[in-house]
């Protein structure tokens, strides 16, 4: 499978700051609403425990790298290509997957292999 792309002309990679990431601003207050605000936070603050002792850096970068699976991959470049077509903006792989992630957090939870509440 192909993963790179060619990226779209320079006017769609004129985002923003404040738009660039708020798919993972998104995210994070579904994680506080989903998880609770204590056991999100606890998690984000042990990975930059992590990998502080990992790398000595006070403040690491704000990636994760991790092996999904191809259709992942897919799914992710044909959201990135229909953001692009709605609103003629580009999107990082990253926000696609962070806005599939806040929008599937809640289902997740309440499925009966993730639901502690009916764990037993």
């Amino acid at each position: 499978m192909i993963t790179s792309h060619k990226r779209p002309d320079e006017d769609a990679r004129k985002v923003g700051a404040d738009k660039r990431i708020r798919f993972t601003r998104y995210l994070r207050q579904t994680g506080f609403g989903v998880f609770g605000y204590m056991p999100f936070q606890n998690q984000l603050d042990a990975w930059k425990v992590e990998q502080f002792e990992r790398t000595g850096n006070v403040n690491p970068l704000p990636w994760v790298s991790m092996r999904v699976r191809p259709e992942v991959t897919a799914t992710l470049v044909l959201l990135q290509k229909q953001h692009l077509e709605a609103t003629g903006k580009e999107i990082s792989q990253s926000e696609v997957l962070s806005a599939l992630v806040a929008a599937g957090a809640k289902a997740v939870s309440r499925h009966e292999d993730f639901n502690t509440q009916n764990a037993g």
